[in-house]
C-alpha cells in the first residue's frame, strides 16, 4: 500500500516540533521561501521534505561553526 498525499506533508505545529522553533518562526521560514507550503483552512501545510531538507542544512551549518570554533 502506498503512502497518499497527505503523509508527504507536515501542518505548522509538526513542523515547528521537527524543527524545534514557534509556528510562527515556521511562518517566516514559509515567507521568505526556506520551507515548500501552501496555505489551508486553519494553517500552513508544509511540505515534509522540505522540512528534512531545511533540518539537515541547519545541522551541517551548526558543524561548520562549531569547527571552526575548535580552529581558534
Amino acid at each position: 500500500m502506498s503512502k497518499g498525499p497527505l503523509y508527504q506533508v507536515l501542518t505548522a505545529a509538526e513542523a515547528a516540533e521537527y524543527l524545534n522553533v514557534t509556528r510562527r518562526q515556521i511562518a517566516r521560514l514559509c515567507s521568505q521561501g526556506k520551507l515548500q507550503h501552501r496555505d489551508a483552512p486553519g494553517g500552513l501545510l508544509v511540505l515534509k521534505s522540505s522540512v528534512e531538507k531545511y533540518s539537515d542544512k541547519r545541522r551541517v551549518g551548526r558543524q561548520i561553526d562549531e569547527g571552526e570554533d575548535d580552529v581558534q
